[in-house]
């Protein structure tokens, strides 16, 4: 028996089915991939102006250090950042956009030591800010670097199914109606020669 006989119509609306399956996730993911640019488009102007804070609110807290420093003098400030030691508390959540995972991370000062200076004041409110502001910097790259992640995985998937699943369901479609088409075309032939038979046998 050919391969050709085992062929029927069924195993062609199957492949049809299949394509339109495939064409379907293909164009959701191209609905993904849009999203997902506009979502980068915002996040790295995001990621561009936090680390403009950060780098204005490093500038800042050096100055406060500087005013510090020349106030209370070396010994005291050494002081100081022992008592300070351990009391910037990280803590980190998850959260989600599509199908992309990231950490979102805040951190705050915690237990703060009383301030007996002007300059010591505004060197915690600036180191305060500054920490903040890292952390933010670095949570806000994360995040555009799992969206670039998930954008290369996206068009990977959609380059698959469009250069090789759907050519390979059109052209199995292409054979099968082909096979078939041409089994009909033998099928009325034969039909043709026996009923030219009866004809003759019954004249």
């Amino acid at each position: 028996m050919s391969f050709k006989n085992i062929i029927s119509k069924s195993e062609l609306i199957n492949e049809k089915k299949e394509l339109q399956a495939t064409e379907v996730v293909d164009k959701i993911l191209s609905t993904k991939k849009d999203v997902l640019i506009q979502r980068l488009s915002e996040k790295t102007d995001e990621a561009t102006e936090s680390v403009s804070r950060y780098l204005a609110s490093l500038s800042e807290a050096y100055q406060a250090f500087q005013r510090l420093y020349l106030e209370i003098g070396e010994c005291e400030l050494t002081l100081l950042s022992i008592i300070q030691e351990g009391k910037l508390e990280i803590s980190a959540g998850s959260d989600r956009f599509m199908d992309v995972k990231f950490t979102v991370i805040t951190g705050h000062q915690n237990n703060w030591m009383v301030p007996y200076t002007g300059s010591m004041l505004e060197f915690l409110i600036r180191g305060e800010k500054l920490m903040s502001n890292l952390v933010e910097a670095a949570w806000t790259r994360n995040l555009v670097l799992k969206i670039i992640k998930d954008l290369k995985d996206t068009d990977r998937l959609m380059n698959a199914i469009e250069r090789i699943a759907v050519p390979e369901h059109q052209e199995k479609i292409s054979y099968i109606s082909f096979v078939l088409e041409e089994r009909e075309r033998e099928e009325l032939t034969r039909i043709k020669k026996v009923r030219e038979k009866l004809v003759r046998g019954s004249v």
